[in-house]
């Protein structure tokens, strides 16, 4: 992602955070939790149904497309739908909804931290089209990461594309 796009993108999750601060949840025990079904552009998963959501309609930047944003218990969320010309992206090293993807996981991370995070982890989809990709970046603030970790990783595990996505 280009620098304009990485502040477009930075803009974004600092305005929405501002709408939807972190919510605090209390830590849950080893019953499943509910789960709401999320769909846009071809992109499709669930959440924690606890975790507040924001889309937008017609909010485009040249190379990032907000998706959707998500909220709760020390987790932020953001997806968009990236692209950038003659852009490659790093060697893939997990599978998500099928496809080959770049997962990365860092202690803080600029904009994270700046928003009380300790952690973010990062993913990054190919679509179909050339030199085109979703991506979700998470950041995660204690004192409850591995059940943070867990919701994540539960989200992403249910993660589909649409054919062509």
């Amino acid at each position: 992602m280009t620098s304009l796009g990485r502040l477009a993108a930075a803009l974004v999750v600092v305005a929405v955070c501002v709408a939807l601060p972190f919510a605090r949840t209390p830590a849950g025990g080893s019953r499943p939790v509910p789960t709401v079904a999320f769909t846009a552009v071809g992109l499709s998963f669930r959440y924690p149904a606890t975790w507040q959501r924001q889309t937008w309609s017609g909010d485009e930047a040249s190379f990032a497309t907000p998706i959707v944003i998500l909220s709760g218990g020390g987790v932020l969320v953001s997806w968009d739908a990236d692209g950038f010309p003659i852009s490659h992206l790093p060697t893939p090293n997990t599978t998500i909804g099928g496809h080959s993807a770049v997962e990365t996981t860092t202690s803080g991370g600029a904009w994270c931290a700046s928003l009380g995070g300790t952690e973010t982890i990062t993913v990054m989809i190919p679509r179909a089209v050339p030199d085109n990709w979703y991506q979700m970046d998470a950041c995660l603030r204690g004192p409850d990461l591995t059940q943070q970790d867990a919701q994540i990783s539960s989200m992403l595990s249910s993660v589909r594309l649409a054919q062509g996505g």
